[in-house]
């Protein structure tokens, strides 16, 4: 067990730590815990008095952890509504002796003062008796050197260093994703929690101000902590989610007529992305929307009105629809061919 004398002599305001503890013994409120603990629930509520613009940000988190080394975690938002649960396994050994410790500076640590503008930590102990203690205190970095030290060593053994514990992890990472509107052209941050997303992959992203969405693809991939966004964070928009084809386009009419118009698009490649070294399914959304705008009753000079449009849509520039005359007029007959009827 931790000497007193330490946490006096870390104190900020010792003699009023002095004043408390002996107050605390008088009362018997200091928890002593005596038994080994079997489990610990930690709820941190990282809110304070700060503004929080998107409801959806994490804000609290509920970490808890048994004595044969499970690890369970839950993450909430502004409105404590869960947003992932994990579980992790951790050896046994590592649990105890972790939760030991804690409990160990617990069992006579007391606080002189209480911040107003930082979130908070309750803590519930079940020791091997079944008896609980419930402790709470403020969640903030530099003001506890033990409970520091602990919040950094579960972050390294379960190697997830997002977890608030009980200083929120004040260099808390940011996943930033650099995308392309255009294979070559210039990159946008946009920032996410998706852990999922890698470099490659199609995401769907805000754009504008009337709700309009594009698909773009993830460049590269990096994180950084608040202070170092190359904007203020709530300039920077959020990734929706990666971009999935729709399973309406797997068989049928839907998917044929998509097929033909991407063949004719890729053909032309009038942005010269494929012949510059582009993916192929770089006009992929490009040609789902012109197919879902199509309709047989068009005549060749709607269907080159709908390219040009699109086109000048995705790549921010106009186009002369006779541009698309010849590609339209392919698309017109191979509709016919396959008797489609959109």
């Amino acid at each position: 067990m931790f000497h007193m004398s330490e946490i006096i002599q870390a104190s900020r305001n010792p003699e009023y730590v002095i004043e408390v503890y002996n107050n605390a013994l008088k009362r018997r409120t200091l928890p002593f815990i005596k038994n080994m603990p079997r489990k610990i629930s930690l709820y941190s509520n990282d809110c304070g008095f700060r503004p929080h613009t998107d409801l959806d940000e994490e804000i609290a988190q509920r970490l808890t952890i048994t004595c044969d080394g499970r690890v369970y975690i839950t993450r909430y938002n502004f409105d404590d509504k869960i947003i992932s649960k994990e579980y992790h396994k951790i050896k046994s050994d590592y649990a105890i002796n972790w939760m030991c410790k804690l409990c160990s500076h617990l069992s006579v640590a007391v606080a002189d003062d209480h911040f107003l503008d930082v979130g908070s930590w309750s803590l519930i102990i079940t020791d091997s008796e079944k008896k609980k203690y419930h402790i709470t205190g403020d969640l903030i970095d530099g003001y506890d050197k033990w409970l520091d030290s602990y919040s950094e060593e579960i972050r390294n053994i379960l190697d997830i260093p997002d977890l608030y514990v009980f200083n929120c992890d004040c260099s808390r990472k940011i996943i930033l994703c650099s995308c392309e509107f255009e294979f070559g052209g210039k990159q946008y941050y946009y920032k996410t929690d998706d852990k999922s997303i890698e470099i490659g992959d199609n995401v769907e992203v805000p754009v504008g101000e009337h709700g309009r969405t594009k698909i773009v693809k993830v460049v590269n991939i990096e994180s950084a902590t608040e202070d170092d966004l190359p904007y203020e964070y709530r300039e920077i928009k959020s990734i929706i989610g990666l971009a999935r084809p729709d399973d309406s386009y797997n068989s049928g009419e839907k998917y044929s007529l998509y097929m033909i118009v991407k063949k004719h698009v890729d053909e032309i490649d009038c942005e010269n992305l494929l012949e510059l070294g582009a993916p192929n399914d770089e006009y992929d959304y490009e040609s789902r929307t012109i197919s879902e705008m199509l309709r047989s009753n068009m005549d060749v000079y709607q269907i080159s009105s709908i390219i040009a449009n699109v086109m000048e849509s995705s790549f921010s520039h106009p186009y002369d629809t006779s541009f698309f005359v010849e590609i339209a007029s392919k698309i017109k007959v191979e509709m016919q061919e396959e008797q489609i009827e959109s």
